[in-house]
């Protein structure tokens, strides 16, 4: 048994949903480090923001801890200029969530830390996330079908009940384009409904593998994922008129894993 609440990020719903051995796989492991860009352009952000905007902290001054970096003072420049028109419109900046809910009876402590929220010129609200990388940029189809995103929204909804309608952004930074999204109803129930088999196995103290597409680009295919344990990460090329060797996947019905 998993003791409830279960505390989740956007990132472990999203994982939870695609494959919950993952998940268990990502809980076992050490946070990723934060890249050096990521770093320093968030705090130099952050930075701005507490100072009170543009209004109160020249451009020299945003970005003298980060001139020996060209390209985070390119993005930073590019976001200061932009933030001059947007101050008026910004509500709060690295804003952090939390929302316990219950689905399907289990109960799950969603939390999260919004980049910047920015009210709307129709009575809602904007919640803005930034993205340092460079891309691939995602479709507003993609984000629409994104657990981590509708995650997201629950959160803002919550926190901000009297701001109507709920849009969510993914602004990439490096290349300064951003991708808007206003998930409907609809949309926001069937992406929930997706965490109740996961959810329920998690608090019955089991995992469960959902192999697809997405198993190639998983970090642990070959790092102790039972799905794939007869297969080696390097394959050799093989023969064309020799029969490959068997997939090492083991049955279906045995994809659940007690934890």
């Amino acid at each position: 048994m998993v003791k409830q609440p279960i505390p989740l990020s956007p990132n472990e719903v999203r994982v939870l949903a695609r494959c919950p051995l993952h998940y268990h796989f990502l809980r076992q492991s050490p946070t990723p480090a934060q890249t050096l860009m990521d770093r320093l352009v968030r705090e130099a952000v952050q930075d701005l923001h507490a100072a009170g905007g543009p209004a109160r902290l020249p451009l020299a001054d945003c970005l003298k801890r980060i001139d020996r970096h060209p390209e985070a003072q390119a993005i930073i420049k590019r976001y200061y200029q932009r933030l001059e028109q947007d101050w008026p419109d910004l509500i709060a900046g690295n804003e952090t969530m939390q929302l316990k809910i219950s689905i399907a009876g289990v109960s799950l402590l969603l939390q999260a830390t919004i980049d910047r929220l920015d009210k709307t010129s129709d009575g809602g609200i904007l919640a803005i996330l930034f993205r340092t990388g460079d891309g691939p940029v995602p479709t507003p189809a993609d984000l629409r079908r994104d657990h981590a995103m509708t995650i997201h929204h629950v959160l803002v909804a919550a926190t901000y009940p009297l701001k109507r309608p709920i849009r969510l952004q993914e602004w990439w930074l490096q290349t300064d384009q951003a991708v808007t999204i206003e998930l409907s109803e609809e949309e926001y129930r069937y992406n929930l409904s997706d965490l109740r088999e996961p959810v329920q196995a998690l608090a019955r103290g089991e995992v469960m593998a959902r192999p697809g597409l997405h198993c190639d680009k998983c970090p642990f295919k070959h790092r102790g994922c039972p799905v794939y344990a007869g297969e080696s990460a390097t394959q050799i090329e093989a023969d064309d008129f020799v029969p490959p060797p068997p997939r090492g996947k083991i049955h279906p019905r045995k994809w659940i894993f007690k934890i």
